[in-house]
């Protein structure tokens, strides 16, 4: 464990979120876990219990705060944050952070994008891979953040294992799962002063909530099993 005390994690509630949480404490000695509550389907929170599991009781044993939706860039929250006085900011998850929150670690945040940023920003990056056939799109980003939408500085990326049988849900929890990972190693070095950024571009199209439709999702559904099979056999 790195045992500094400055380590502040800031996710949503869900079994994925909550999986984020624990590997950061189990790495890190972390000294603030905030959890934003948010909603999402039904059938994504069932298929997350495939990857994420024995979570649901799970609470961090260091300090930790819950705060509704949209609530995470209030005042309340932020001179919690202000009070551990964080030397780094661990994010995944969360709504889009504002820069009264996002500058107070002293070396700032980094967030887990579940996406390469050189192809796709925003939200729900493996389903507009297998929409947009750039299956190399998929996997987890993690960079620092600034006033942009999954911008600025990239720092690792790391892509799952796509094999036939997949679909958007499964390689989007996938990429969960590989974030996860590059994260602790990554936000290792960031501590310790030796991470340097990657040449990477964060120029991706950008896809928002909106985008996403019933006709999309059956375009989606549709084309899955053919995007996968031609991008393993490439």
């Amino acid at each position: 464990l790195w045992k500094a005390h400055m380590i502040a994690v800031l996710t949503s509630t869900h079994a994925r979120h909550k999986a984020f949480a624990k590997k950061m404490c189990e790495n890190f000695d972390v000294s603030l876990v905030v959890f934003e509550k948010k909603h999402q389907s039904s059938e994504l929170s069932s298929r997350e219990k495939e990857y994420f599991k024995k979570l649901k009781n799970w609470l961090p044993d260091c300090r930790y705060v819950f705060c509704d939706k949209g609530e995470i860039n209030s005042l309340k929250v932020q001179n919690i944050i202000k009070e551990v006085n964080p030397l780094v900011g661990l994010v995944f998850g969360t709504s889009i952070l504002k820069p009264n929150l996002y500058n107070i670690p002293n070396l700032g945040c980094f967030n887990i994008h579940t996406g390469k940023t050189q192809y796709f920003r925003g939200v729900d990056s493996a389903f507009w891979a297998i929409h947009d056939e750039k299956l190399e799109g998929i996997g987890a980003t993690i960079h620092k953040i600034d006033q942009g939408i999954d911008t600025v500085l990239v720092y690792a990326q790391a892509s799952p294992l796509i094999i036939e049988g997949d679909d958007h849900v499964s390689l989007f929890l996938k990429s969960c799962q590989v974030g996860f990972e590059s994260m602790v190693e990554k936000a290792f070095r960031i501590i310790e002063g030796d991470a340097k950024p990657l040449n990477i571009s964060s120029n991706g199209k950008i896809y928002f909530s909106k985008d996403k439709n019933s006709e999309k999702e059956k375009e989606v559904t549709a084309k899955t099993k053919k995007v996968i099979k031609d991008f393993l056999n490439v």
